[in-house]
């Protein structure tokens, strides 16, 4: 995603600074680079705060050691919600996997209410130049 002064920044960056200014205690991107990475906005990978470690123990428990479908944004609140943000690039037709729906309902299942799931949608769509409308 581009900033203002035209530097790209990765998108869960962006989502995870926004979840901060709601009021999360903290907000990581993750990724998966041969083991896990916690990212924060400002774009230092760092070791979680506690609550995220448990988190992540309590699904990785669950889900026989993997963590398949971990989204791509993790926050959490100091009244107890955890906030979990998949991005998807609607120009690339991006969609959620079988993973990401497992990942989601075991964390339904662990954590029950407090859990708030959501897609954040980026990039353009296509043109429609590819559409037709002949019968």
């Amino acid at each position: 995603m581009l900033i203002e002064n035209s530097e790209q920044i990765p998108v869960g960056a962006m989502i995870a600074r926004e979840l901060i200014t709601e009021g999360a205690c903290c907000a990581y991107f993750t990724e998966l680079w041969g083991g896990l990475v916690f990212v924060r906005p400002d774009l230092v990978c760092v070791k979680p705060e506690e609550v995220a470690e448990q988190f992540i123990a309590a699904m990785r428990a669950a889900m026989n050691g993997r963590l398949a479908g971990l989204p791509d944004v993790l926050a959490f609140f100091p009244d107890g919600r955890i906030v979990l943000r998949e991005a998807k690039n609607v120009g690339a037709k991006d969609r959620l996997n079988p993973q990401q729906h497992e990942f989601a309902r075991v964390a339904r299942r662990l954590f029950g209410v407090r859990v708030d799931f959501a897609v954040v949608e980026w990039g353009h769509k296509k043109p429609n130049s590819e559409v037709s409308l002949a019968p």
